[in-house]
């Protein structure tokens, strides 16, 4: 069996373990790669080329590529679609949705090739940005608005709160891990709100003190997150406030910064 694979569909769950019936704890988008740490049946356990993150994903939603072509996608630039409604096709003339996120490496000319399978892509790409500005990362988180909370997603069709940090920072060139417990390790702790800025990241926890929720400050004191979908609420030292409720719906746990300054 090869021992690197590829993405071949619009996005594939990533679950706990080898079962349809198992937590989808993240999902793999076209275009991303990933290791194979061994298999179990029909499912593979793999590692996320782009995080690290560990899970099982059935043999048949993926493509196995060669050692040389891993490591020729691990080589070339990254490209995000940037926008919704974008489209691959496979040489079977298979339409396959682009999500904004999606981590595509390899294309030349608008097309890649992987073995005895060719994919093209029409449309202009995006690049990540250098020394990407909060602004840039608050543009990119609000391509999902609006989008339905789901455990595990990283699309517009349905994403997570930290999959809603995680792909707004990777896309503009920043690395986040998966898990908003994760992400806490990551930047410079910033110690109070009013000090906050376009970009921050602020963390929340539950009566145990673990941290289950993360959003990106807009500076405006408001916060951007996915919580029943993603939305826009105000922020203040004590947490995130809903206004319609007109109740704290988390408490705020830390706030830390991974935009440098300059």
């Amino acid at each position: 069996m090869e021992t690197y694979g590829f993405c071949n569909l619009s996005c594939v769950p990533l679950r706990a373990a080898a079962s349809h019936q198992s937590e989808m704890v993240s999902q793999l988008l076209f275009g991303e790669t990933f290791e194979i740490l061994g298999n179990e049946g029909a499912w593979l356990a793999v590692q996320c080329s782009h995080d690290d993150y560990q899970g099982f994903i059935d043999e048949r939603q993926c493509l196995l590529i060669s050692d040389k072509d891993y490591q020729h996608l691990q080589q070339a630039h990254n490209q995000y679609a940037g926008t919704v409604n974008n489209y691959a096709t496979d040489q079977a003339d298979n339409r396959i949705e682009i999500f904004p996120a999606a981590n595509m490496r390899g294309f030349r000319n608008g097309k890649l090739v992987l073995g005895a399978t060719t994919f093209s892509y029409d449309h202009p790409l995006q690049k990540p940005l250098p020394n990407a500005a909060g602004a840039e990362v608050i543009k990119s988180a609000r391509l999902y608005l609006n989008a339905p909370y789901l455990w595990g997603g990283r699309t517009t069709a349905g994403i997570d709160c930290s999959g809603l940090t995680q792909n707004s920072f990777n896309q503009n060139g920043i690395a986040l891990q998966r898990d908003a417990s994760m992400q806490a390790t990551q930047g410079k702790t910033i110690h109070l709100i009013w000090e906050a800025k376009c970009g921050d990241l602020a963390f929340f926890d539950n009566t145990d003190g673990q941290i289950t929720h993360v959003g990106i400050i807009t500076g405006e004191g408001t916060i951007i997150h996915a919580s029943g979908f993603v939305r826009i609420d105000e922020i203040d030292h004590q947490g995130i406030f809903d206004s319609k409720t007109r109740k704290y719906t988390h408490n705020l746990r830390t706030i830390k910064r991974l935009i440098d300054e300059g």
